[in-house]
């Protein structure tokens, strides 16, 4: 089975983040797209994902089994939402929510900015995906 995963956003790895390559039945190889945000923040006992230094890339590529091929890994600057909507995020929440808010308008504006980031950073990486595959997986 010819299987591709993508993985999107910040970055939050333990040296535990191989186990879902191992558990795919029937892959006998796995293409990896990463589109990761480089303005991000590990805590500590994050930062060595394995024993060794290195960038993520780096040490991803290291910890990665037989089976799984580092396509591609870009990393990209997460952008500000005025970036994404010039005309504002205000609007952005109106469209979406008009008056509906069921919590305070200002926690439903961070958590829609929060969802919107992530679905934007899945969306670049499927992007990086440039052949057919029998299942994609995020």
């Amino acid at each position: 089975m010819n299987v591709a995963m993508v993985a999107s956003g910040q970055p939050r790895y333990t040296k535990y983040i191989f186990d879902n390559y191992h558990r795919i039945k029937g892959a006998t190889n796995i293409d990896l797209y990463f589109y990761i945000w480089n303005n991000y923040f590990l805590e500590d006992h994050h930062q060595i994902i394995f024993d060794g230094n290195g960038s993520v890339e780096e040490q991803i590529s290291k910890g990665l089994p037989k089976n799984c091929n580092l396509k591609k890994f870009v990393t990209d600057k997460e952008p500000s939402i005025e970036e994404l909507f010039p005309k504002g995020i205000d609007l952005l929440v109106e469209k979406v929510l008009g008056g509906n808010y069921v919590n305070d308008p200002e926690i439903m504006k961070n958590s829609l900015i929060k969802l919107y980031l992530q679905r934007y950073s899945a969306m670049k990486a499927f992007e990086l995906v440039d052949k057919e595959y029998d299942c994609v997986i995020r």
